[in-house]
């Protein structure tokens, strides 16, 4: 018995027609097409964000800078207006190059330096600043990060008694400091 389907055709011979059949470009092809599509676009968004992400930490960085100096610079403007101000000229010395300026609010012990045409100190190298007083030892007063910039204004450690300062040194040291000046001296100057 030969199986026959509504239109009068044997379900052998529609078994056979639908073999040659050739698939239509259609649904799943325009499918095919546009999920490529979306996956490129994706691909360039996420690098763009990325490239996003990389600069807003960047500008964040740079934020942080430029609040951190305007914060330097209203403290030092504080020392500056105080009723009375020790101040020493820092000048190079042999072989040195730069200038500097020290700031000290008498009464408070807060202190600023400002530094010019300093260059880096090297790696694993800092700048320190050291205020001496007579015959004593000095004392460690800070460390100044000069960074990239031909200038540099920075906060340093409070300097107790300063009416006792005579004078401030400015050294080359390793990195975090040290407790006596152990490299070259740059920069001296005396407490007017």
């Amino acid at each position: 018995m030969v199986a026959t389907l509504s239109m009068g055709v044997s379900l052998a011979d529609a078994v056979k027609a639908c073999a040659g059949l050739l698939p239509v470009p259609g649904r799943t092809e325009t499918l095919q097409g546009t999920i490529a599509g979306q996956s490129a676009t994706l691909a360039s968004l996420a690098q763009e964000r990325d490239a996003l992400a990389r600069r807003m930490d960047m500008q964040e960085k740079t934020l942080v800078g430029l609040r951190t100096a305007l914060e330097s610079q209203a403290q030092m403007l504080r020392v500056l207006s105080a009723p009375r101000t020790v101040t020493a000229s820092l000048a190079p010395q042999e072989g040195f190059a730069g200038s500097g300026r020290v700031l000290v609010d008498a009464q408070t012990g807060e202190a600023h330096v400002v530094l010019a045409g300093l260059p880096s100190p090297g790696p694993g190298k800092t700048y320190e600043l050291w205020a001496i007083r007579g015959s004593n030892p000095p004392e460690p007063a800070g460390l100044v990060d000069v960074g990239t910039t031909p200038a540099t204004a920075a906060r340093v450690e409070r300097i107790a008694s300063p009416s006792e300062v005579a004078a401030f040194a400015l050294s080359i040291e390793p990195e975090g400091g040290s407790k006596s000046p152990t490299g070259p001296i740059v920069m001296v100057g005396k407490v007017t």
